[in-house]
């Protein structure tokens, strides 16, 4: 298909082979035809010229996996019509020699991932992860292309997670049913266990929590002191760039996150409490900062 605006030779029939340069309207005419001079037109078919990249809310992701990861780009059709979802990909997540296959999220397709009707959007779901950056590689057909990066943090609990878990009969195997029982994030998630229950009730819970926009759970790894100038937790997956916490019934405000901290801490409503190692840290989506 030509951009509006291109040139015809003289006329343009349905059966005529097409051949670039296919200049489109207000497209300068460029002195070579390749990938760093490409520049289509208004309508014009540019495929993958336009580079994909990973939606912002999917760049950072928990190592416990199950996270959407979702690419926009101009992908191919790879046969499906208009009324059907594009498949036939496969998504990757690569580090160094390690390569960690995602997965569709739905049902009989495996690893074999699909875009939306507009062939807009593709979409995977990770797998668990060792923590680190890892490359987000696409792959159809005989084409491999690299869409970016993304963050593999330390999860985050729910308090609905644990509300789930104490209200099943004991002897379900639904893992820790508080928070304090289970052990502090160390190791690779890969070597850990759980119950394929287990795993749907986390994912409930995280969902639960989604839907009431409350904040995710976490623990400190070191001793609070209302004079300390750094939080340490095992996360701050989901956190903002700057917010606050409530450890108990201490209100904490921070200005600076990393992977695994929070600084520039402030506590707005006085409440100079010591808060031991492995307490519990409730993030607060709500609150408003200057």
């Amino acid at each position: 298909m030509r951009g509006w605006g291109s040139p015809l030779a003289p006329t343009e029939l349905v059966t005529d082979t097409l051949t670039s340069p296919d200049w489109g309207w207000g497209d300068p005419t460029p002195t070579s035809w390749d990938i760093d001079t490409a520049d289509y037109g208004y309508g014009s078919d540019h495929g993958l010229d336009v580079p994909p990249f990973i939606r912002p809310g999917s760049q950072r992701v928990g190592d416990d996996g199950g996270y959407l990861i979702e690419i926009e780009g101009l992908w191919p059709r790879l046969g499906a019509s208009a009324r059907q979802r594009p498949t036939g990909f496969s998504v990757s997540l690569v580090s160094g020699s390690s390569v960690f296959p995602c997965y569709s999220g739905r049902a009989g397709q495996g690893n074999v991932c699909s875009t939306d009707l507009r062939a807009l959007v593709l979409s995977a779901y990770t797998p668990s992860l060792p923590v680190g950056d890892y490359d987000v590689r696409v792959t159809w057909n005989s084409e491999t292309i690299d869409a970016g990066s993304i963050s593999v943090e330390r999860r985050l609990y729910s308090d609905e997670e644990f509300f789930l878990k104490g209200a099943l009969p004991s002897p379900m195997n639904v893992g820790a049913r508080a928070l304090q029982h289970v052990a502090l994030l160390e190791g690779d998630p890969r070597e850990e266990r759980h119950s394929v229950f287990s795993v749907l009730i986390r994912s409930i819970g995280h969902a639960l929590a989604d839907h009431s926009a409350r904040g995710g759970v976490t623990r400190l790894t070191a001793d609070l002191a209302p004079s300390d100038a750094t939080l340490y937790l095992e996360s701050t997956l989901g956190f903002g760039e700057q917010g606050a916490v409530w450890i108990g019934a201490t209100l904490i405000t921070y200005t600076t996150r990393t992977e695994t901290t929070l600084t520039g801490l402030e506590r707005p409503l006085g409440q100079p409490a010591t808060h031991p190692n492995k307490a519990q840290v409730t993030h607060d989506p709500h609150y408003l900062t200057n």
